[in-house]
């Protein structure tokens, strides 16, 4: 359960971080044309990537035996770690300020 959650949860990191990466990116060009089109794709993939989250998660509870608890805990990892370094990388740079 673990595992298959910490999978998910890299998967969706990695999703966010592509359609941020995008939904950036076309913001610029579309704030210099005018146009707010990607914006609204943006968000599009956004409620897809969520659907897709939501429907997985449920189907793997549903019709497998996988440990919800620890598939709860796997899916936590991501944001543990990213909490994590950061409050790292602010303790560093308090040292050096």
């Amino acid at each position: 359960g673990v595992v298959v959650g910490a999978v998910i949860g890299l998967v969706n990191f990695r999703a966010i971080r592509f359609i941020v990466s995008r939904g950036v990116q076309g913001s610029a060009r579309a704030g210099a044309e005018g146009d707010a089109a990607p914006r609204w794709a943006f968000l599009g993939l956004f409620f897809v990537k969520f659907a897709l989250l939501v429907a997985g998660v449920y189907i793997l509870i549903t019709l497998t035996e996988v440990d919800t608890v620890g598939l709860a805990i796997g899916l936590s990892t991501v944001l543990l770690a990213t909490v994590a370094v950061a409050f790292r990388s602010a303790l560093a740079a308090s040292k050096d300020a």
